[in-house]
């Protein structure tokens, strides 16, 4: 079976991977709207409330990181801190997270180039299912081809977008002069109770700052680069939020109601500037949206390959390619036997005892989870003999209908299946 490339990628690569997903540039170009729209000119400060709570956040995330270094992230952590079944909601929560966010980030790349096209009066553009599927095809090709080349993509793309957002917002700045904005320092018209709701969509802005410990089997000296990828994504994105809705907000004259109602923040302050200064802001922002893609499909494939090793999905998924990762380790199809026994009483047991068969399945997620992994494999070193007996103390533990204990998570089940 094969593995992941261990000790491949370095700090910067990893780092790129997190800044990627987060996608900083986004939130000038678009989400800082809601929140200056709550909170006003209490705006960058909640901006700062929500980077010292993603601080707090990640420093728990680099210790299970660093504890539990793994390709499954969420999934494996809360697993073990938790128990499975709770695993498996995350684990499945964190795989629809990053395919819808990978989907979204497409289109959202696809739109910014078409509006790019348009600022720029460039009246032969194609047709947008065209820009979709070539921006779709890039992505599956970087996401394929290698990660250490995908983590420098993004982490290149998203420098280059955030210097554009950085050289545009001092532009915006000198037109309104440097002078510190004293209504946004004395707080002035701010609410207490807006301003602590906006806090909660201001977290939104760092959805994905956790994603390099998707590459805890591939990171060199993971124990180490992981936590401090994740601390370093979160406060260099907090800084870089404070400062733009900073500049923002001076830019509409500190007017919370205008500001909210922008679909476009940093363009409308610059709408008296020329098209081309423009058109930079709606290409920071395609290039930017394309990395998140691209790091949403890599941290999407390490969880379904988590998944696939724990046999939760089909074992195919929990292989690595031959060519792009290290030569295959040793094989050990122990845990497949125990997957085909389940199967096979599954079939077996269909009409009478499904829920039988579901929690066997959960069992066998307990036994990969807690007990000694092997480690050319990743698979439980436990013979068939302890599966079928412990199979047979459950099966004879069933009641009269054939259903197994009611303590036992059936929600967890049905999620295994």
């Amino acid at each position: 079976m094969s593995e992941l490339r261990k000790d491949s990628l370095s700090f910067v690569e990893t780092l790129g991977q997190s800044v990627a997903n987060v996608s900083p540039t986004l939130t000038p170009a678009l989400a800082v709207a809601v929140v200056a729209g709550m909170a006003g000119t209490a705006s960058w400060l909640v901006y700062i409330a929500a980077t010292i709570a993603l601080l707090i956040v990640g420093l728990n995330v680099g210790k299970l990181a660093k504890r539990i270094p793994a390709a499954g992230s969420f999934f494996v952590y809360v697993s073990r801190s938790l128990g499975p079944s709770y695993g498996l909601l995350s684990g499945w929560s964190m795989l629809a997270a990053y395919l819808f966010t990978a989907m979204a980030l497409t289109i959202a790349t696809s739109l910014f180039i078409k509006t790019l096209l348009t600022t720029l009066q460039i009246g032969a553009a194609p047709p947008s299912i065209i820009i979709y599927l070539a921006v779709s095809g890039l992505a599956l090709w970087f996401a394929f081809r290698d990660i250490r080349l995908s983590s420098r993509v993004g982490l290149t793309l998203e420098a280059i977008s955030v210097a554009i957002i950085l050289i545009v917002s001092v532009s915006a700045l000198a037109q309104v002069g440097f002078a510190p904005d004293v209504k946004q320092f004395s707080l002035e018209g701010a609410d207490l109770g807006k301003s602590l709701q906006a806090i909660v969509f201001a977290i939104f802005s760092y959805v994905g700052f956790e994603s390099a410990a998707s590459l805890g089997k591939e990171a060199r000296d993971p124990q180490r680069v992981i936590p401090k990828a994740i601390q370093w994504t979160a406060l260099s994105a907090g800084l870089f939020f404070v400062f733009t809705t900073y500049v923002i907000t001076q830019g509409f004259q500190d007017d919370a109601t205008k500001l909210g109602a922008s679909g476009a923040p940093l363009g409308d302050i610059l709408a008296g500037q020329s098209a081309w200064i423009i058109a930079l802001v709606y290409f920071g922002a395609a290039i930017s949206s394309f990395a998140c893609a691209l790091a949403s499909i890599n941290a999407f494939g390490r969880t379904l390959f988590s998944l696939g090793r724990y046999q939760i999905l089909h074992r195919s998924l929990g292989l690595a390619h031959q060519k792009t990762q290290d030569a295959p380790c040793r094989r050990d199809d122990r845990g497949g036997r125990q997957f085909r026994a389940g199967r096979a009483a599954q079939r077996k047991f269909r009409s009478r005892h499904l829920r039988l068969v579901r929690h066997d399945r959960l069992l066998w997620l307990y036994r990969c989870l807690f007990s000694g992994l092997d480690r050319s494999s990743g698979l439980p070193q436990e013979n068939r003999r302890t599966h079928d007996a412990r199979y047979g103390h459950w099966r004879r533990r069933r009641d009269a209908d054939g259903a197994v204990p009611r303590r036992q998570p059936v929600s967890a089940a049905a999620l295994s299946l």
